[in-house]
């Protein structure tokens, strides 16, 4: 970990530094978990700073500040979300709730149940700090594997992703897979597109071992996409399109936390989450759940004690 932060402190690539050490040309889980990590904190500042940012208006090169932007860009996300029918959405790679924060702030639903989930503990910690400084109460994070996510099928009525499966280099279809497990009517996406970016976009996909087909995918796999489009604001060298999938469930499941393992219910204990059905315990640190697999205890007897 010494020699990842020296890297990250000298301004090196993590996940390329990763992918020079291994010599492979895909981003494993281990680089992103790690260069999130050292990142966290970033975000929350950037979103504060002055500075001003190339972006882009529908294709068009423009300055803004990273507030401005954000502000902006979460309303446009938001305007979407306000045409659809919903009382439930789960942002997956939520990372410091920059983008949630002002889709929260714009949504006509004041009551919907809002989960954000992430690989990155430190990330959620700096969420959490985050949506307290901008006034937010109404939204839950936790700690989870977006391959692995601890909620039922059918659990949320708006799926969303915001630049979050892009550095999975070969596991955009798992990916998809999970994600579409558990929304119930709308799974909304907002990733890199290879296919409707700039030349600058194609170049940066390909140096950071970005997936590049996930559309194809998505067509693969048959899911009513009901839109596919260049999203209209967003980085100018990472231009990112929106495609959103509709699916019809009958059966809508509880958006509380699941074990990741069974997808049964938690039971809430001693400040802890177990699993009954697993004999698994998953420890709530700082007041943030953490349910990915690797942070479980076995406790067949936890109860008992």
């Amino acid at each position: 970990m010494n020699d990842l932060k020296h890297q990250y402190e000298n301004n090196v690539n993590i996940m390329g530094y990763f992918r020079q050490i291994n010599n492979i040309n895909s981003n494993s889980l281990a680089s992103i978990l790690y260069s999130y990590d050292l990142q966290a904190g970033s975000y929350r500042k950037d979103y504060y700073n002055k500075t001003l940012y190339y972006m882009h208006q529908n294709g068009k090169k423009i300055i803004i500040s990273s507030k401005k932007f954000h502000g902006q860009y979460g309303s446009k996300i938001a305007d979407i979300f306000n045409k659809l029918k919903y009382s439930s959405i789960l942002e997956v790679g939520v990372g410091e709730a920059t983008t949630l924060n002002d889709v929260v702030k714009n949504l006509n639903n004041k009551s919907a149940e809002i989960k954000g989930i992430d690989i990155s503990f430190s990330r959620i910690g700096y969420g959490n700090m985050f949506l307290k400084e901008q006034g937010i109460d109404n939204v839950s994070l936790g700690v989870a594997d977006m391959f692995k996510l601890p909620f039922e099928d059918n659990s949320f009525d708006i799926v969303y992703t915001s630049h979050c499966i892009e550095p999975n280099t070969d596991r955009a279809k798992e990916a998809i897979n999970e994600l579409y497990r558990v929304t119930n009517k709308w799974l909304i996406l907002i990733e890199p597109a290879f296919d409707l970016g700039n030349e600058e976009t194609r170049k940066h996909m390909i140096e950071n071992a970005y997936c590049k087909d996930l559309i194809n995918f998505i067509n693969d796999m048959k899911l009513n996409v009901i839109q596919h489009k260049l999203f209209e604001l967003g980085t100018y060298n990472n231009q990112a399109a929106i495609t959103i999938i509709e699916k019809e469930s009958k059966d809508q499941s509880s958006a509380n936390w699941c074990c990741p393992t069974c997808k049964k219910e938690l039971i809430e204990s001693d400040e802890n989450y177990f699993c009954k059905e697993c004999s698994l315990i998953f420890p709530i640190i700082k007041g943030i759940p953490c349910l990915n697999i690797n942070s479980a205890i076995l406790g067949s007897k936890y109860l008992l004690l």
